[in-house]
């Protein structure tokens, strides 16, 4: 079964009745066992997590009004079932109004662990936008269920492919207006000359703390998102060569079957 949690509860037992964070929280604490938990909460409030202040109090409010859980736990179960996907635990909070991911990612953000999901949206998120998030990550754990993949083996391309592998799902669901703004940043002779010159070096990293700057660049003259693109390109370019079977059997593809589609583009930049 998947169990959604709305932190607004929390935070409504914070604002409300005065409730100390401990407390208030104690249901959401406990997933991250390995962080203390101020550790834990500034990471939620890195990745997008709406602050707890006086200012945000009524933002707080009004994202809870506009949840519709009902909805939401409705789309993940038929989700679960195409995908032939695990149960999770899903924790749903407010975004900040001032983190990157309003411009970056269009006010949405989401991780994705093997037993839970968290999924940050600003309330001025349309309902197939928050659709397109909510496919993208629980694609994701439905990829790292079917490929039995965890944190310290996973290779670099697994990472990209991931990636890839969830917006194209996105796109086959909903079109290209609702997938993320990375899909479309670089020509495709900027990502195949990437990938001969650069990635095709590297893919079989393993680690996925030591995929962070190919994945996301930035920063040491790697573009920005361009190792998110680049595993949509290759995920793209493969199923307009190869049939598109259904979303549980493409969950199955392996990165080595996906990566054939670029043997051939590789011979050609080399010969430029």
């Amino acid at each position: 079964m998947i169990k959604l949690i709305d932190s607004s509860i929390s935070g409504m037992k914070y604002y409300i009745e005065n409730i100390p964070f401990k407390e208030a929280f104690a249901k959401i604490i406990p997933y991250n066992p390995n962080l203390s938990t101020e550790e834990w909460f500034n990471f939620l409030l890195d990745q997008g997590m709406n602050p707890l202040t006086e200012d945000t109090k009524l933002e707080w409010l009004q994202w809870r009004r506009k949840l519709n859980k009902p909805q939401i736990k409705n789309l993940l179960e038929d989700l679960q079932k195409d995908f032939s996907g695990p149960n999770v635990d899903i924790i749903l909070f407010p975004l900040n109004k001032e983190h990157s991911t309003m411009n970056d990612l269009g006010g949405k953000n989401g991780c994705s662990f093997p037993k839970f999901i968290l999924l940050f949206w600003h309330e001025s998120v349309t309902n197939n936008h928050l659709q397109s998030l909510l496919i993208h990550e629980y694609h994701h754990v439905a990829r790292i269920f079917h490929q039995s993949q965890d944190e310290q083996k996973i290779t670099l391309i697994e990472s990209m492919i991931m990636e890839g592998l969830a917006e194209w799902e996105v796109l086959s669901r909903l079109g290209e207006n609702y997938q993320a703004p990375w899909t479309k940043l670089y020509a495709d002779h900027v990502l195949e000359k990437w990938w001969y010159d650069v990635y095709r070096e590297h893919f079989s990293i393993r680690g996925r703390i030591h995929h962070q700057l190919l994945l996301f660049g930035g920063r040491d003259g790697i573009p920005r998102w361009l190792g998110y693109q680049l595993g949509y390109y290759i995920v793209n370019k493969y199923f307009k060569h190869n049939q598109h079977g259904s979303a549980y059997s493409r969950l199955l593809i392996s990165p080595s079957e996906f990566l054939t589609v670029m043997s051939e583009s590789g011979k050609a930049s080399k010969k430029k």
